[in-house]
Protein backbone atom coordinates (compact mmCIF):
# COMPACT_ATOMS: atom_id res chain seq x y z
CA UNK A 1 0.00 0.00 0.00
CA UNK A 2 1.24 3.30 -0.43
CA UNK A 3 1.60 5.16 3.13
CA UNK A 4 -0.52 8.16 2.36
CA UNK A 5 -3.86 6.46 1.62
CA UNK A 6 -6.06 5.78 -1.27
CA UNK A 7 -6.19 8.86 -2.97
CA UNK A 8 -4.06 9.51 -5.74
CA UNK A 9 -2.77 13.36 -6.48
CA UNK A 10 -2.01 14.76 -9.71
CA UNK A 11 1.01 16.05 -9.10
CA UNK A 12 4.25 14.04 -8.36
CA UNK A 13 4.13 12.13 -11.42
CA UNK A 14 0.73 11.08 -10.38
CA UNK A 15 2.77 8.23 -7.66
CA UNK A 16 2.18 10.11 -4.45
CA UNK A 17 -0.80 9.62 -2.25
CA UNK A 18 -2.76 12.35 -0.31
CA UNK A 19 -3.99 11.54 3.51
CA UNK A 20 -6.14 14.12 3.00
CA UNK A 21 -9.60 13.79 1.47
CA UNK A 22 -9.97 17.88 1.10
CA UNK A 23 -6.61 17.92 -0.85
CA UNK A 24 -7.76 14.67 -3.20
CA UNK A 25 -10.87 16.88 -4.09
CA UNK A 26 -8.38 19.69 -5.43
CA UNK A 27 -6.29 17.51 -7.05
CA UNK A 28 -9.33 16.68 -9.49
CA UNK A 29 -9.53 20.35 -10.36
CA UNK A 30 -8.00 20.37 -13.81
CA UNK A 31 -4.77 22.50 -13.46
CA UNK A 32 -4.42 22.53 -9.60
CA UNK A 33 -0.50 22.35 -8.69
CA UNK A 34 -0.16 20.39 -5.94
CA UNK A 35 3.76 20.21 -5.16
CA UNK A 36 3.15 21.69 -1.74
CA UNK A 37 6.27 24.00 -1.91
CA UNK A 38 4.21 26.59 -3.48
CA UNK A 39 2.37 27.79 0.37
CA UNK A 40 6.06 27.94 2.20
CA UNK A 41 4.32 27.95 5.69
CA UNK A 42 2.62 24.42 4.63
CA UNK A 43 6.12 23.37 3.35
CA UNK A 44 8.10 24.11 6.18
CA UNK A 45 5.64 22.44 8.46
CA UNK A 46 6.20 19.39 6.36
CA UNK A 47 9.24 19.43 5.82
CA UNK A 48 9.79 19.87 9.49
CA UNK A 49 7.98 17.19 10.32
CA UNK A 50 5.55 19.29 12.39
CA UNK A 51 2.33 18.58 9.80
CA UNK A 52 3.69 15.10 8.36
CA UNK A 53 0.80 12.85 8.04
CA UNK A 54 2.98 10.03 8.78
CA UNK A 55 5.21 11.52 11.87
CA UNK A 56 1.97 12.59 13.11
CA UNK A 57 0.52 8.84 13.19
CA UNK A 58 4.22 7.59 13.75
CA UNK A 59 3.78 5.30 11.13
CA UNK A 60 2.41 5.19 7.68
CA UNK A 61 -1.04 3.87 6.13
CA UNK A 62 -1.14 0.34 5.61
CA UNK A 63 1.92 -1.03 6.59
CA UNK A 64 2.48 -4.63 6.36
CA UNK A 65 6.04 -5.51 7.88
CA UNK A 66 8.75 -3.06 9.72
CA UNK A 67 12.10 -3.48 8.61
CA UNK A 68 15.40 -2.39 9.86
CA UNK A 69 14.77 1.75 9.06
CA UNK A 70 11.53 1.52 7.27
CA UNK A 71 8.05 0.53 6.78
CA UNK A 72 6.78 -1.73 3.84
CA UNK A 73 3.32 -0.48 3.02
CA UNK A 74 1.11 -1.97 0.29
CA UNK A 75 -2.54 -0.97 -0.94
CA UNK A 76 -5.35 -2.53 -3.35
CA UNK A 77 -6.25 0.66 -5.08
CA UNK A 78 -2.54 0.20 -6.72
CA UNK A 79 -1.40 1.70 -9.87
CA UNK A 80 0.11 -1.58 -11.32
CA UNK A 81 0.23 -5.36 -9.51
CA UNK A 82 2.95 -6.10 -6.62
CA UNK A 83 3.11 -2.29 -5.89
CA UNK A 84 5.06 -1.60 -2.60
CA UNK A 85 5.94 1.78 -1.20
CA UNK A 86 9.07 1.32 1.51
CA UNK A 87 8.67 4.85 3.75
CA UNK A 88 11.49 5.50 6.57
CA UNK A 89 10.76 5.38 9.68
CA UNK A 90 13.20 8.51 10.68
CA UNK A 91 11.45 11.55 8.92
CA UNK A 92 13.82 13.14 5.98
CA UNK A 93 13.20 14.78 2.94
CA UNK A 94 16.41 13.78 0.90
CA UNK A 95 18.49 10.93 1.12
CA UNK A 96 20.95 13.01 2.06
CA UNK A 97 19.84 13.86 5.12
CA UNK A 98 19.72 10.90 6.74
CA UNK A 99 23.04 9.92 8.96
CA UNK A 100 25.32 7.62 7.27
CA UNK A 101 24.46 4.48 9.25
CA UNK A 102 20.60 5.09 8.80
CA UNK A 103 21.25 5.23 5.02
CA UNK A 104 22.82 1.87 4.94
CA UNK A 105 19.61 0.33 6.57
CA UNK A 106 17.43 2.01 4.27
CA UNK A 107 19.18 1.04 1.17
CA UNK A 108 19.39 -2.42 2.53
CA UNK A 109 16.00 -2.16 3.15
CA UNK A 110 15.67 -1.26 -0.35
CA UNK A 111 17.66 -3.76 -1.63
CA UNK A 112 15.35 -6.25 0.14
CA UNK A 113 12.03 -5.15 -0.77
CA UNK A 114 13.66 -5.48 -4.55
CA UNK A 115 14.60 -8.84 -4.48
CA UNK A 116 10.96 -9.82 -2.71
CA UNK A 117 8.87 -8.16 -4.86
CA UNK A 118 11.25 -9.57 -7.78
CA UNK A 119 10.63 -13.27 -6.80
CA UNK A 120 6.72 -12.94 -5.52
CA UNK A 121 5.33 -11.16 -8.83
CA UNK A 122 7.78 -12.64 -11.65
CA UNK A 123 8.08 -8.57 -12.84
CA UNK A 124 10.99 -8.39 -15.83
CA UNK A 125 11.90 -5.71 -14.62
CA UNK A 126 11.56 -3.52 -11.29
CA UNK A 127 11.35 0.74 -11.74
CA UNK A 128 11.99 2.65 -8.58
CA UNK A 129 10.61 6.24 -7.81
CA UNK A 130 10.96 8.68 -5.08
CA UNK A 131 9.35 11.96 -5.26
CA UNK A 132 7.82 13.59 -2.00
CA UNK A 133 7.03 16.97 -4.12
CA UNK A 134 3.63 16.52 -1.91
CA UNK A 135 4.35 15.05 1.45
CA UNK A 136 8.39 15.07 1.96
CA UNK A 137 9.26 12.33 4.15
CA UNK A 138 11.50 10.14 2.48
CA UNK A 139 9.85 7.17 0.69
CA UNK A 140 10.27 4.89 -2.51
CA UNK A 141 8.09 3.59 -4.89
CA UNK A 142 8.68 0.08 -6.45
CA UNK A 143 6.93 -0.65 -9.40
CA UNK A 144 7.19 -4.44 -10.97
CA UNK A 145 7.07 -4.16 -15.00
CA UNK A 146 5.65 -7.04 -17.01
CA UNK A 147 5.65 -7.96 -20.50
CA UNK A 148 3.36 -6.30 -22.63
CA UNK A 149 1.98 -4.21 -19.27
CA UNK A 150 0.41 -1.07 -20.31
CA UNK A 151 3.02 1.05 -20.77
CA UNK A 152 5.14 -0.39 -22.65
CA UNK A 153 9.08 1.39 -22.47
CA UNK A 154 7.22 4.10 -21.03
CA UNK A 155 7.09 5.08 -17.40
CA UNK A 156 4.23 4.15 -15.18
CA UNK A 157 1.24 6.74 -14.75
CA UNK A 158 -0.95 5.90 -12.05
CA UNK A 159 -3.16 8.12 -13.63
CA UNK A 160 -4.05 6.66 -16.77
CA UNK A 161 -3.73 3.19 -15.30
CA UNK A 162 -6.72 0.34 -16.04
CA UNK A 163 -8.56 -0.56 -12.64
CA UNK A 164 -8.56 -2.77 -11.25
CA UNK A 165 -5.06 -4.32 -11.72
CA UNK A 166 -5.85 -7.25 -9.39
CA UNK A 167 -8.42 -9.80 -10.33
CA UNK A 168 -10.54 -11.01 -7.08
CA UNK A 169 -8.49 -11.82 -4.18
CA UNK A 170 -4.92 -11.98 -5.91
CA UNK A 171 -4.09 -8.79 -3.81
CA UNK A 172 -4.24 -10.88 -0.68
CA UNK A 173 -2.19 -13.91 -1.90
CA UNK A 174 0.54 -11.56 -3.30
CA UNK A 175 0.35 -9.50 -0.51
CA UNK A 176 1.01 -12.64 2.22
CA UNK A 177 3.62 -13.68 -0.30
CA UNK A 178 5.10 -10.61 0.40
CA UNK A 179 5.30 -10.97 3.68
CA UNK A 180 5.89 -14.53 3.97
CA UNK A 181 8.98 -13.89 1.86
CA UNK A 182 10.50 -11.08 4.16
CA UNK A 183 9.83 -13.57 7.20
CA UNK A 184 11.67 -15.81 5.06
CA UNK A 185 14.67 -13.57 4.12
CA UNK A 186 14.20 -12.50 7.66
CA UNK A 187 14.86 -15.68 8.66
CA UNK A 188 18.44 -16.81 9.03
CA UNK A 189 19.81 -13.30 9.03
CA UNK A 190 17.83 -12.55 12.13
CA UNK A 191 19.65 -15.45 14.36
CA UNK A 192 23.03 -14.72 12.68
CA UNK A 193 22.88 -11.27 13.22
CA UNK A 194 21.49 -10.99 16.53
CA UNK A 195 22.87 -14.10 17.64
CA UNK A 196 26.52 -12.45 17.01
CA UNK A 197 24.92 -9.02 18.79
CA UNK A 198 24.16 -11.21 21.75
CA UNK A 199 27.59 -13.04 22.01
CA UNK A 200 26.19 -16.58 20.66
CA UNK A 201 27.95 -19.08 19.26
CA UNK A 202 25.35 -21.57 19.04
CA UNK A 203 21.93 -20.02 17.68
CA UNK A 204 19.95 -23.13 17.03
CA UNK A 205 18.53 -23.66 20.42
CA UNK A 206 16.37 -20.36 19.52
CA UNK A 207 14.77 -21.66 16.27
CA UNK A 208 11.71 -23.01 17.72
CA UNK A 209 8.53 -20.78 18.25
CA UNK A 210 9.12 -20.22 21.27
CA UNK A 211 12.72 -19.90 20.97
CA UNK A 212 12.51 -17.15 18.44
CA UNK A 213 10.45 -15.12 20.74
CA UNK A 214 12.96 -15.21 23.40
CA UNK A 215 15.49 -14.57 20.60
CA UNK A 216 13.30 -11.45 19.72
CA UNK A 217 12.68 -10.22 23.48
CA UNK A 218 16.05 -10.66 24.17
CA UNK A 219 17.60 -8.70 20.66
CA UNK A 220 14.82 -6.72 19.44
CA UNK A 221 12.81 -5.39 22.51
CA UNK A 222 15.23 -5.51 25.52
CA UNK A 223 13.30 -2.68 27.44
CA UNK A 224 15.98 -2.99 30.37
CA UNK A 225 18.97 -2.77 27.73
CA UNK A 226 20.44 -6.57 29.03
CA UNK A 227 21.87 -7.35 25.94
CA UNK A 228 25.30 -8.27 25.89
CA UNK A 229 25.48 -8.46 29.64
CA UNK A 230 26.88 -11.99 31.72
CA UNK A 231 23.65 -14.14 32.26
CA UNK A 232 21.30 -12.39 29.80
CA UNK A 233 20.53 -15.26 27.55
CA UNK A 234 17.05 -15.83 30.12
CA UNK A 235 16.25 -12.60 30.97
CA UNK A 236 12.93 -12.37 29.29
CA UNK A 237 12.21 -15.99 29.16
CA UNK A 238 9.38 -15.85 31.95
CA UNK A 239 7.04 -13.52 29.40
CA UNK A 240 8.20 -15.44 26.04
CA UNK A 241 5.54 -18.37 26.98
CA UNK A 242 2.67 -15.76 27.71
CA UNK A 243 3.51 -14.34 24.79
CA UNK A 244 3.77 -17.78 22.43
CA UNK A 245 -0.02 -18.34 24.68
CA UNK A 246 -1.20 -15.22 22.79
CA UNK A 247 -0.02 -16.38 19.44
CA UNK A 248 -1.55 -19.37 19.42
CA UNK A 249 -4.69 -17.58 20.65
CA UNK A 250 -4.96 -15.28 17.16
CA UNK A 251 -3.46 -12.30 18.82
CA UNK A 252 -2.53 -10.28 16.03
CA UNK A 253 0.33 -7.36 16.60
CA UNK A 254 -1.22 -4.66 18.05
CA UNK A 255 -2.16 -7.03 20.80
CA UNK A 256 1.13 -8.50 21.09
CA UNK A 257 2.17 -4.82 21.39
CA UNK A 258 -0.25 -4.06 24.12
CA UNK A 259 0.90 -7.17 26.30
CA UNK A 260 4.68 -6.06 25.72
CA UNK A 261 3.72 -2.05 27.00
CA UNK A 262 1.50 -3.98 29.47
CA UNK A 263 4.57 -5.94 30.81
CA UNK A 264 6.81 -2.55 30.85
CA UNK A 265 4.20 -0.07 32.69
CA UNK A 266 3.65 -3.32 35.51
CA UNK A 267 7.10 -3.90 35.98
CA UNK A 268 9.37 -2.19 33.98
CA UNK A 269 8.68 1.68 35.17
CA UNK A 270 7.09 2.19 31.72
CA UNK A 271 7.37 2.16 27.59
CA UNK A 272 10.52 4.18 26.92
CA UNK A 273 10.77 2.79 23.24
CA UNK A 274 7.26 2.62 21.91
CA UNK A 275 8.34 2.34 17.94
CA UNK A 276 10.66 -0.58 19.36
CA UNK A 277 8.21 -2.33 20.97
CA UNK A 278 6.27 -2.18 18.14
CA UNK A 279 9.18 -3.62 15.51
CA UNK A 280 9.15 -6.78 18.17
CA UNK A 281 5.33 -7.51 18.34
CA UNK A 282 5.34 -7.38 14.50
CA UNK A 283 8.33 -9.71 14.78
CA UNK A 284 6.82 -11.73 16.55
CA UNK A 285 3.95 -12.25 14.54
CA UNK A 286 5.26 -12.57 11.27
CA UNK A 287 7.87 -15.21 12.61
CA UNK A 288 4.79 -17.53 14.03
CA UNK A 289 3.04 -16.86 10.33
CA UNK A 290 5.86 -18.26 8.65
CA UNK A 291 6.29 -21.56 10.89
CA UNK A 292 3.11 -21.95 10.39
CA UNK A 293 3.65 -21.79 6.70
CA UNK A 294 6.53 -23.84 7.00
CA UNK A 295 4.59 -26.15 8.69
CA UNK A 296 1.86 -26.50 5.99
CA UNK A 297 4.09 -26.92 3.56
CA UNK A 298 5.74 -29.77 5.57
CA UNK A 299 9.12 -27.85 5.12
CA UNK A 300 11.96 -28.80 7.58
CA UNK A 301 12.29 -26.34 10.55
CA UNK A 302 15.21 -23.79 11.21
CA UNK A 303 16.67 -26.31 13.62
CA UNK A 304 16.54 -29.34 11.53
CA UNK A 305 18.16 -27.44 8.73
CA UNK A 306 20.77 -27.28 10.64
CA UNK A 307 21.16 -30.49 12.80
Amino acid sequence: MNPYGKHRNNGDSGSDIMANQEICDLANREHFDLSKWNDPIAWQGLLDGSTCPICIRKQPLDAIATLEASWVTMQEDAPVRGYVCLVSQTHAVELHDLLEETALAFMRDVQRVSKVIASVTGAVKLNYEIHGNSIPHLHMHFFPRYVRDQFGGLPIDPRAVIQPVYAPGEFEGIQDAVVAALAQDDRHAFFRHYGYLGGLRDWRPFASELGHIRMILLTIWDPVGILGADGAMDEYDSYAEAVLELIHGGADVDQVENHLVNIENELMGGCKKPVVTRFAAQRIVLAYKFSQQMKEADLPSLSEENS
